[in-house]
């Protein structure tokens, strides 16, 4: 019993001895803790603006780099396609410019006014209303569609009579009824 007790008591002035230490070591400045030790590393992630095929890598492994140090360099044959493709672009920007800038041609100039003057004869026919000669072709053409839709109702109600004695086809009575919509449609 004794001895368990001994034992007790050192483990306990073991935890008190390293409680003040600690609180001695953090008294001094309470927004930080001092720990020692190394930080490794597993993978680094290395990307580029442009993309391409890598010609030749010029960093080593675990070497120490700077910042805009070179760490590989690559292929120049996509990035000369794309100035070449840039260049044409920038010839057509140009070409265009310089039709716009010169204005327009003679005969484009005589399309537009042509089209113009047709644009305004239309503008004033439809500005004035419709001519006389018009009005009475309109109603002249809409007189002979009454006339022709009164005579296939007559027409149908003949041939309806007809029908219910059963002295005509049903044919024809079909036929005479589809003038009669047709007709009456027009």
């Amino acid at each position: 019993m004794k001895r368990s007790k001994v034992i007790l008591s050192i483990l306990v002035m073991v935890c008190l001895l390293g409680a003040g230490y600690a609180w001695w070591r953090n008294k001094g400045d309470s927004s930080s803790f001092v720990v020692s030790g190394i930080i490794e590393a597993d993978d680094i992630h290395v990307g580029s603006k442009v993309g391409g095929r890598v010609l030749k890598v010029v960093a080593k492994e675990g070497q120490t780099v700077k910042n805009g140090e070179t760490l590989v360099l690559l292929e120049p044959k996509e990035f000369d396609a794309s100035l070449a493709e840039a260049q044409a672009s920038l010839r057509q920007a140009e070409a265009k410019l310089g039709l716009l800038t010169a204005g327009s041609r003679p005969e484009e100039i005589e399309q537009a006014e042509a089209a113009a003057k047709l644009a305004q004869a239309d503008l004033d026919q439809l500005i004035s209303g419709p001519r006389q000669q018009e009005i009475d072709q309109a109603a002249a053409e809409w007189k002979a569609a009454k006339a022709q839709a009164e005579n296939a109702q007559k027409f149908l109600q003949r041939m309806e009579g007809l029908a219910k004695r059963e002295l005509v086809a049903k044919q024809e009575y079909d036929d005479a009824l589809t003038k009669a919509d047709e007709a009456g449609q027009k």
